[in-house]
C-alpha cells in the first residue's frame, strides 16, 4: 500500500504523518514543540526552589488560643527614639505592628522604620547565630585571587564555639577592648555597663543618625548629657538649622505630631528653616533660607550678637562663664556684611529673622544634621 501525500499550503508535504517543510520554513508542529519547551522552562524558573516545611503547633500554649490574636506592648528598636508599639501575634508569631496610643513619645503613631521591624524579624538573611571571620594563609589560592576581600567573608559557628572564642580573645587581649552596640538605655544599658566594667571593656554606642552633638550641647547648657525634649507647641517661632525633624532626625513621629499641633494654635507658630538643600522639613517651613554649606555657624553667631546688643547678655546667664566668654569672642568676629557674603542669604532676610526672634516671647532654636 503506497503512502499518501497531502499538500498543505505553507507547510510543505505531509507523507505518512511526517512533516517535510520547504527549505527556509518551519512547520506548525515544530513551532508548537518549541513553544511548549519554552513554556516549560519558564514555569520551572518561576517555581519556589527552596523546600519549605510547615510544622503544626502541636504542643500549644496556655496563653494562646488558635485563631485568636494576642497583642503585646513593647518598645520599637528601629532607632533611638524609643516609640511604643503593640504587636499582634497569631499562634506565637508576630504578624502586625502598630503604635501604642498610651505611650508618651509617639501616642499611637509609628514611622516606616518602625513598620519595617517586622520585616527584619523574618529577614532570611538575618544573623541567626555567631559568625567567625575566615582566615587564609598567604599561600592560599583564594587569598592570592581575592586578597583583602577575604576579610569580609564570615562562616557560621555554634554558640559554644562563639562564646569560647570571645572568652579566649578577652583573656589574650593586651590592648584596648571595645563593645560596639546601638544607642541603648534602661536595664540593657545597666547590664552592658556592668559587663564592660567587670571585663575592663570600653562601651562604644554607634547610631547611624547620631545625636551626640546635641547631647553634648545639652550637657553644656543644662548640665545633663542627653537629647532634650523640644516644646514645639508653645513656641512663637522655630528657627531650625538643618535638623530634618519631619524625616529621620531625633524622634520624627513625636516631632511631627508636636509641630502639627503648633500649627493648629490660634496664632500658628512661625517656622524658619536654614539649610543648603530643600529637604522635606524645609519644604514645610514658612521661610526656607538657603545657606551655603558650612555657613550656618556664622549666621548663628551673628544672631547671638544682634540679640545680645538688643537684650544684653542676660539670656546667656545659664551658661558657664567660659562658654559665654567664648561665644562673645566668636560673635565679635562676625558682621552683617561678612555673614551675607558667607551664607548667600540677603541682608533683609537676616534682619527680619533677627527682629522676629527679638519680638518672640517664646522661641525655639534647634540644630542637627550637617549643621550640628
Amino acid at each position: 500500500m503506497s503512502a499518501k501525500s497531502i499538500d498543505v499550503p505553507g507547510e510543505g508535504t505531509l507523507e505518512s504523518g511526517k512533516a517535510v517543510s520547504p527549505e527556509g520554513t518551519i512547520t506548525r508542529r515544530k513551532f508548537l514543540q518549541v513553544l511548549g519547551a519554552g513554556t516549560a522552562v519558564g514555569v520551572s524558573g518561576c517555581a519556589d526552589s527552596p523546600r519549605q516545611v510547615i510544622l503544626p503547633n502541636s504542643q500549644g500554649s496556655r496563653e494562646q488560643i488558635p485563631g485568636v490574636a494576642v497583642w503585646y506592648k513593647t518598645t520599637c528598636g528601629g532607632c533611638s527614639a524609643g516609640c511604643g508599639l503593640v504587636v499582634r501575634t497569631r499562634e506565637g508569631r508576630a504578624v502586625k505592628v502598630e503604635g501604642n496610643q498610651d505611650h508618651p513619645v509617639n501616642k499611637g503613631g509609628v514611622c516606616a522604620l518602625g513598620q519595617s521591624t517586622l520585616q527584619g524579624l523574618y529577614d532570611p538573611d538575618r544573623v541567626r547565630q555567631p559568625v567567625k571571620r575566615k582566615r587564609f594563609g598567604a599561600d592560599d589560592e583564594n587569598f592570592k585571587r581575592k586578597g583583602p576581600l577575604l576579610d569580609a567573608e564570615m562562616k557560621p559557628v555554634t554558640w559554644d564555639v562563639g562564646i569560647g572564642e570571645l572568652a579566649k580573645a578577652l583573656k589574650k587581649s593586651k590592648g584596648k577592648q571595645a563593645l560596639i552596640t546601638s544607642d541603648i538605655g534602661g536595664t540593657n544599658a545597666d547590664l552592658v555597663a556592668e559587663w564592660c566594667k567587670a571585663l575592663d571593656v570600653e562601651h562604644v554606642p554607634f547610631e547611624l543618625f547620631s545625636q551626640a552633638a546635641e547631647a553634648k550641647a545639652s550637657e553644656v547648657v543644662f548640665g545633663v548629657y542627653g537629647v532634650p525634649t523640644y516644646n514645639f507647641v508653645n513656641a512663637d517661632i522655630i528657627l531650625n538649622f538643618g535638623a530634618d525633624f519631619l524625616e529621620t532626625w531625633g524622634s520624627p513621629v513625636e516631632h511631627a505630631r508636636d509641630w502639627a499641633d503648633s500649627r493648629r494654635n490660634k496664632a500658628p507658630t512661625k517656622f524658619v528653616h536654614v539649610e543648603p538643600r530643600l529637604s522635606l522639613t524645609g519644604a514645610n517651613a514658612d521661610s526656607w533660607l538657603r545657606s551655603a554649606p558650612g555657613s550656618e555657624q556664622q549666621l548663628a553667631l551673628l544672631l547671638i550678637k544682634m540679640l545680645a546688643d538688643s537684650r544684653g547678655m542676660g539670656d546667656l546667664s545659664v551658661l558657664p562663664d567660659a562658654i559665654r566668654s567664648r561665644i562673645a569672642a566668636a560673635s565679635k568676629a562676625v558682621s552683617l556684611e561678612s555673614v551675607v557674603i558667607a551664607t548667600g542669604i540677603s541682608k533683609d532676610k537676616i534682619l527680619q529673622l533677627a527682629d522676629d526672634l527679638n519680638r518672640a516671647k517664646h522661641s525655639l532654636i534647634i540644630a542637627g544634621g550637617a549643621a550640628a
